[in-house]
């Protein structure tokens, strides 16, 4: 018996349906994806019209969830889609520059 008390079902099943859990850990970091985006275009519609007010996203929580997704599927390179992120390319490059990390001797 397994730990559910199934004989076992709830792995069997997992093995018989290796994308269930990648599909729902990845929908919902294409729907954080999509949520950053619209909090990005709206902060700059605000912005353009001359208010200081911004708008926060929750950054890298998409980027996080499809690097999980694509980890724990059967195709492994699916974990490069979480550079769909903007935030991981909006610490990269601020003002237009790409930002390097010099380290001190």
């Amino acid at each position: 018996m397994g730990d559910c008390g199934y004989c076992c079902f709830c792995t069997m099943w997992f093995r018989m349906h290796p994308w269930v859990f990648p599909i729902i850990i990845g929908g919902i970091g294409v729907l954080y994806l999509i949520y950053n985006t619209g909090v990005i275009i709206e902060t700059k519609k605000i912005q353009d019209k001359g208010s200081d007010h911004h708008i926060s996203g929750i950054p890298f929580l998409g980027g996080i969830h499809l690097l999980i997704a694509g980890l724990i599927s059967p195709i492994k390179w699916l974990a490069l889609l979480c550079v769909l992120d903007y935030t991981f390319w909006s610490f990269l490059y601020r003002n237009g520059e790409l930002q390097v990390v010099r380290f001190r001797s």
